[in-house]
């Protein structure tokens, strides 16, 4: 073999050395350090928020090679998705995710903010339009959810105008998709078009493409409170929360003491703010505004004569912060208003079918009305009774009773409170109505 000939081989196997090191990413090359795995599965929600900053804050520790995002979603929360793709984003460990069922709408950003995206067989990535309340999402959210689709895959070399057909109709992509229908694209599609770096029919071949050893896969799961935090701010149960919430507020405010009602409300409201405030979607003020607004309104009920500011404001202080608190304000103005219709609906059956429960006793005269009782006929003169004097018997809520001279009797405030054990007078007597206030002392 002459020199020249020698010499060509040499260059030869320096250039495959040079290749082979270049086809071993050093990301992933096998340093001891571990690669995370994060399960990405069920709804994305505040509950998964709080998974991702507590796992990545763990891999950044470790100075971890990478992260492997396993994602199975049908989607979830356009807010929880950006607060997922900012921890990507500002993340220095690299984001590896592995499509294993399906990253469908908000599941995409999640996937596409990933630096690189491996798909199991017979899985899909699209299907991303944004919706609230079971529609379509106005022009205004569309347009700001397909641009940071686009960017997010932009921002790891993929085509910006293909991710911003899975959310938007009105975008073509040719020989891909037509307008008038949103883009979902499978394993192999999504390989053809530059948006997979490949295929892992499971997470160990694709461990064995990554250069991963078992040992270095370390599995980070959902802790308990992160579980609860899920469940707590699922757009599903927090309608139902808020329901019970107001419902037991509204029974504690109509009746006399501090129940079961009371227990319950107050249990689910504290449930309610500490789920939105673990998962990041508000703060302490938002608290302290609904703590101040239940202020106000019992102010308003047991102290303040009438109905005025401090009522009004209570009033203001408590939807708002119920709003604030889920984080988006669509999603809370939803939340409150299913609440709100489903409050009203559990008064109004309490009313109707608890009348003999004694949670309304105060609230239902569920006595016989004869002299026996204390209880004048209807026919009976009471002209008598204006400016006489007597005991309230309950509270007066404008309406209570009151015994005058012995005698129990259904009255009416001027439109003040007065609780129960105090003087009052009757000022006048219309038909069977009966008016009273407050007697001088």
């Amino acid at each position: 073999m002459s020199s020249v000939e020698k010499r060509k081989m040499i260059r030869i196997f320096l250039l495959c050395i040079i290749i082979l090191s270049i086809n071993i990413s050093p990301a992933y090359a096998d340093n001891g350090n571990p690669v995370y795995r994060l399960q990405v599965e069920g709804i994305i929600d505040g509950g998964m928020v709080a998974y991702f900053q507590r796992a990545y804050q763990m891999a950044e520790e470790e100075d971890a090679r990478a992260v492997i995002l396993e994602i199975d979603t049908p989607g979830g929360l356009i807010d929880a998705a950006i607060d997922i793709r900012k921890i990507i984003k500002d993340s220095p460990v690299n984001t590896i995710a592995y499509v294993r069922g399906g990253a469908i709408s908000a599941g995409v950003l999640v996937a596409l903010s990933s630096q690189e995206i491996y798909m199991a067989p017979g899985t899909t990535i699209g299907d991303a339009e944004p919706r609230i309340g079971g529609k379509k999402a106005d022009e205004k959210t569309v347009s700001y959810w397909s641009s940071l689709l686009a960017t997010s895959a932009e921002e790891n070399d993929r085509d910006g105008r293909i991710a911003r057909a899975m959310a938007d109709r009105d975008i073509s992509v040719e020989g891909l998709k037509e307008k008038g229908k949103l883009l979902t694209l499978t394993d192999q599609e999504a390989f053809k078009w530059g948006f997979s770096e490949g295929g892992a029919s499971n997470i160990r071949m694709l461990m064995g493409q990554l250069g991963v050893k078992d040992k270095n896969l370390k599995s980070v799961s959902m802790n308990l409170t992160e579980h609860i935090t899920r469940y707590i701010t699922n757009p599903y149960i927090t309608p139902v929360l808020l329901t019970i919430g107001f419902a037991g507020l509204a029974v504690e405010l109509l009746t006399v003491g501090f129940g079961a009602a009371g227990l319950l409300s107050f249990s689910a409201f504290i449930l309610f703010f500490w789920g939105h405030f673990f998962a990041g979607l508000s703060g302490w003020g938002v608290i302290l505004l609904f703590v101040g607004g239940v202020f106000l309104i019992i102010l308003e009920a047991f102290v303040i004569p009438g109905f005025g500011a401090a009522g009004i404001g209570g009033i203001a202080a408590l939807l708002l912060s119920v709003i604030l608190a889920v984080g988006s304000v669509k999603q809370g103005i939803i939340s409150l208003s299913l609440a709100l219709l489903g409050t009203s609906l559990a008064i109004y059956l309490s009313f109707k079918f608890g009348h003999t429960r004694r949670l309304w006793e105060r609230l239902i005269l569920n006595v016989k009305l004869d002299r026996e009782s204390g209880y004048l006929p209807s026919d009976s003169p009471r002209d008598e009774l204006v400016g006489k004097e007597g005991v309230t018997i309950t509270p007066l809520r404008p309406a209570g009773a009151v015994q005058i001279n012995g005698q129990r009797l259904d009255v009416v405030t001027e439109g003040g409170f007065i609780p129960r054990g105090k003087m009052v007078q009757v000022v006048k007597v219309e038909d069977n109505r009966i008016v009273v206030k407050k007697a001088k002392q």
